[in-house]
């Protein structure tokens, strides 16, 4: 489902098409090269030259393997008039490191704005070239994806046919979450329900913490597609128009949107106007999830959405007035395909722990891996740099289709590293699930029974 302003390379055939140093490919996935038993400490992917009709906006986006101890960076370069330009990177990815997209002040011929290259005076052509790492000679990354896909100058957005369509997809709330993220979570948030809809079982919490960027917070779709693809997913980004869109949703593929929005339409905020909102996002994703007539509006077409900027879980799945959308919807998306075979390995994971009572009621102590494992003092982080989440869950009398779906509270570290319950949570005798999420993503996860 490739538009023509979107290239996807992927397995052995397209990636041998470019050219390749200290690399090799491997069950349709490029790897670094190994000689004598080790892996060469670093390698280089250039793609064919790219041409595309005239472009002012251009995103990468990849999907790789990344373990502890490897990583990943892509670069570009566009063809503006009549020369190539430098080279412009999106920032070193793995959940394992530290990663920040690149800023860069507005300059000719082109700018970095985090994760993408604004080609203001336009461009015709695009070439990417991505450099493979490892720090241990018995590990590497696999590069699995990797998309290009740029916004035309002069677009001829079309509509396509019409379509009645409703996927289900489950719905969350980012207000609902670790207020550490509050309303910068809505990115990981959306990718949580795409992921999910799958059978993934991931925490938005999860997510955040794997992709999140030092500069952006959780606003870095190009980490937000990456963090997708380490648990095997095909996930990318691309400007779609609406006939673009359809094509996913009939497909059966909920796909994130960009948009911008006002629910108030005297707003002074200059966003378009989008009836049933609930606040004012200048910048915000939502999932959309389907195509509908809206018999209550006069049979007006609508679109279907899971609206993280909502009250509550429920309240996330909403109709909008299509043409109104439409205002909204800057025209970039990510998409989260199923896993592909072989793919997923490395990614940030959960691992059992046991809660150990130390001193007062309440207070607990995680042991994991044989020992006790207090947590960091820091561990939470700072308000300005949220760095892990600590959270527990209680039992509830009614299944939910996802860990997600339950109601959520947020605990904080003891000077000592320890957790400590309040008093009346532990008096109700339920089973208490408790999660500790580090700053790549990785979860301890134990439980209290009464």
């Amino acid at each position: 489902m490739e538009a023509k302003n979107t290239v996807v390379i992927f397995g052995t055939e397209a990636f041998a098409r470019g050219e390749m140093v200290n690399l090799a490919l491997s069950t349709g996935a490029l790897v670094l090269e190994r000689t004598t038993g080790n892996y060469s400490p670093r390698g280089c992917y250039l793609t064919p030259v790219l041409p595309f009709s005239a472009f002012d906006r251009l995103m990468v986006s990849w999907g790789a393997d990344t373990p502890r101890g490897t990583s990943l960076e892509a670069e570009v370069r566009v063809f503006c008039g009549d020369k190539w330009s430098g080279w412009y990177g999106f920032g070193r990815w793995s959940p394992f490191v530290s990663r920040a997209g690149v800023h860069q002040p507005e300059a000719d011929p082109a700018w970095m704005d985090g994760d993408v290259l604004c080609v203001p005076g336009g461009a015709v052509k695009a070439q990417v070239r991505v450099f493979l790492y490892s720090e241990d000679p018995q590990i590497t990354c696999a590069l699995r994806l990797l998309a290009v896909s740029v916004r035309p100058r002069d677009w001829n957005r079309q509509e396509g046919p019409a379509l009645d369509r409703a996927l289900r997809i489950p719905a969350y709330s980012q207000l609902n979450r670790d207020p550490a993220f509050g309303a910068a979570g809505c990115l990981p948030v959306c990718v949580a329900m795409l992921m999910n809809r799958w059978g993934e079982d991931i925490l938005p919490e999860e997510l955040a913490l794997a992709m999140y960027d030092e500069e952006a917070g959780c606003g870095n779709r190009a980490f937000a597609a990456a963090a997708a693809g380490a648990y095997g997913y095909e996930a990318y980004l691309a400007w779609l128009d609406l006939a673009g869109l359809k094509a996913q949703i009939k497909a059966g593929y909920g796909v994130i949107c960009c948009v911008r929005y006002t629910n108030d339409p005297a707003s002074p905020e200059g966003l378009p106007w989008l009836e049933g909102a609930d606040g004012v996002a200048p910048w915000h994703t939502l999932v959309v999830r389907g195509f509908v007539t809206d018999r209550a509006a006069g049979d007006r077409p609508a679109v279907l959405v899971n609206d993280p900027f909502s009250p509550n879980d429920a309240a996330a799945e909403r109709c909008y007035d299509l043409e109104q959308f439409l205002a909204c919807w800057t025209g970039a998306c990510c998409l989260v395909h199923r896993k592909r075979k072989g793919a997923g390995n490395g990614h940030p994971e959960r691992f059992s722990a046991v809660l150990r009572p130390v001193g007062p009621v309440g207070m607990y102590r995680f042991e994991a891996f044989g020992q006790p494992y207090p947590l960091p003092a820091d561990f939470l982080g700072t308000p300005q740099r949220p760095a892990g989440t600590l959270a527990y869950t209680l039992a509830e009398p009614v299944a939910h289709a996802t860990t997600a779906h339950k109601r959520f509270y947020y605990a904080s570290v003891t000077p000592e590293g320890n957790i400590q319950l309040p008093a009346p949570v532990m008096a109700e005798g339920k089973k208490i699930t408790v999660y500790a999420i580090d700053n790549t993503g990785s979860t301890l996860v134990a439980e209290l029974k009464p």
